[in-house]
């Protein structure tokens, strides 16, 4: 699964645009702050859903840590420390986006985390061993 984590201090609107592989694809996350609340709010296949609002969590200032992630059934968004989560029910894997845009507030990190599937690493795994039975042959091989 890949996870796209965003450190910001959240001071007016943020707008995370994940740009996929087609326009179809794009989706447009929106979050905003008002003095005592936040609201999420996301545009994808031309279509708005509806804003949810929440109380601003109690943190240290607007300092807010956004994890994003995305499975089977859609994106979750987390932010991170405070127990809130999110749910969209977009069905967009992380890994067809091409590029990230973020606007607004001031972004002090973005770490972008990309685990690769059990099956594809037992892939590489066995490639890797035989690979190394293939030069372990050879180099025995030689010796004779």
């Amino acid at each position: 699964m890949t996870t796209i984590q965003i450190d910001l201090f959240l001071t007016t609107k943020v707008e995370i645009l994940l740009f996929g592989k087609k326009p179809d694809d794009d989706i447009n996350l929106i979050i905003s702050i008002t003095e005592k609340n936040i609201a999420f709010k996301s545009f994808y296949h031309f279509t708005d859903d509806i804003e949810e609002s929440r109380q601003f969590p109690n943190t240290d200032g607007p300092f807010l840590a956004l994890q994003i992630a995305a499975d089977e059934e859609g994106f979750i968004i987390r932010a991170l420390g405070t127990g809130w989560v999110k749910r969209y029910d977009h069905r967009l894997p992380l890994s067809n986006i091409q590029y990230l845009v973020i606007t607004g507030s001031y972004i002090q990190n973005v770490i972008i985390d990309q685990e690769e599937e059990p099956e594809e690493q037992q892939d590489e795994d066995e490639q890797m061993y035989e690979q190394n039975e293939d030069i372990e042959h050879e180099t025995n091989e030689n010796d004779y």
